[in-house]
This record gives C-alpha cells, sequence and structure tokens, in this order.
C-alpha cells in the first residue's frame, strides 16, 4: 500500500466529523447516549463509512400526564427507547459528509 492510497483525513476527524453531523441534523430530538459504532475506510471509493449510535424519548409523557389520568403507577407504559444507527460517510480528501442514511443492526 502506497501513501497515495491512504485517506488525507485520519480516522479521529472523520469520526469528529460524522459525530458533529448526527449531532447538529438530530439536535432537536435531543439525541442521548451518542456513541461511535463502527469504522471502516473503502479504498476503492476513498470514504470512510462511520457509524454513530444514538437514543432519544421522542413520544415520552411526563409521569404527570398517566397521574391525570388515574392510571396507577403499576400499569403506566414504560418506555424503553430503540438505539438509533446512522451511516455517515465521510470523504477520505476533504472530510465533507457525503451522504447519512439509517443502518440497521
Amino acid at each position: 500500500m502506497t501513501d497515495d492510497a491512504l485517506p488525507k483525513v485520519n480516522v479521529l476527524h472523520a469520526v469528529s466529523v460524522a459525530s458533529a453531523r448526527v449531532k447538529e441534523l438530530y439536535g432537536d430530538q435531543n439525541p442521548q447516549n451518542v456513541l461511535l459504532e463502527e469504522v471502516r475506510f473503502e479504498f476503492e471509493s476513498n470514504r470512510w463509512e462511520i457509524t454513530i449510535g444514538f437514543t432519544y424519548k421522542a413520544n415520552l409523557l411526563p409521569a404527570s400526564s398517566f397521574t391525570k389520568m388515574n392510571i396507577p403507577i403499576g400499569q403506566m407504559p414504560s418506555y424503553d427507547p430503540d438505539r438509533i444507527y446512522k451511516l455517515v460517510e465521510v470523504d477520505g480528501t476533504s472530510g465533507a459528509v457525503l451522504a447519512l442514511g439509517t443502518r440497521t443492526i
């Protein structure tokens, strides 16, 4: 492998760009537990494929809503948010985000 085949953008920068973009795009949904899940560099297309996972509480009603409806605490619905995975593709030369999609794991 020659130096020409290596990405000009290092893995730390690419992950930082991907994480920042996910937080920016989903900021209004209050993403929590934003974590790096997977990183891979595709030499043929000169791009980083970075999977960022997070959770958010989009439809959570406050407990006071249930007590106002006279629902016993033991029967209140529990909320266990599913983890969301986003695949962010980052250009290996410029560091620009090329694509962002949903990844199923």
